[in-house]
């Protein structure tokens, strides 16, 4: 409890920046793991200062690889079913039959077919963008916005 109280400031500065609502008890529990499975005969050796920057830097660490990890989850998010929906309602397409058709189009889609769909022709991500955000090269993503638009005909006919 005491370390936790030495380094509040630290902890709660950190997770105001990861801006996420379990930020700060990820942190402390971070930092008791930290304690848990460190080697206490070498930090004996050091002095108070050493080890009050030694832990400084690794909360700091921790901050990083949670802001990556975060960047990441965000990044790969993508519109639900229920969202395209909704989308597509916000839109006002011409009748309502149309919007039928897009959502059973959708819906013989694979789900990655589905993220590629959303980011392209919803938000209108470049190829180059898109593959970025999934994690595939941009020609992968060419040749999948070309089985989509296949699929999108073959049901449409």
């Amino acid at each position: 409890m005491l370390l936790i109280e030495k380094f509040r400031n630290t902890i709660k500065y950190y997770s105001r920046k990861l801006n996420y609502e379990c930020a700060e008890t990820d942190l402390n529990i971070f930092l008791l793991t930290l304690m848990k499975t460190l080697n206490l005969s070498k930090l004996k050796k050091l002095e108070e200062k050493a080890f009050e920057k030694y832990i400084y830097l690794s909360i700091k660490h921790e901050y990083i690889r949670l802001s990556k990890k975060n960047f990441y989850i965000n990044s790969h998010e993508v519109l639900s079913d229920i969202d395209i929906i909704d989308y597509i309602d916000q839109k006002q397409l011409e009748s309502p039959t149309k919007n039928i058709e897009i959502i059973n189009t959708l819906n013989c889609l694979s789900k990655k077919q589905k993220r590629v769909f959303t980011c392209i022709f919803i938000y209108g991500y470049s190829d180059t963008e898109t593959a970025q955000i999934i994690g595939v090269s941009k020609q992968a993503i060419g040749r999948m916005r070309k089985r989509i638009a296949a699929r999108i005909k073959e049901e449409n006919n």
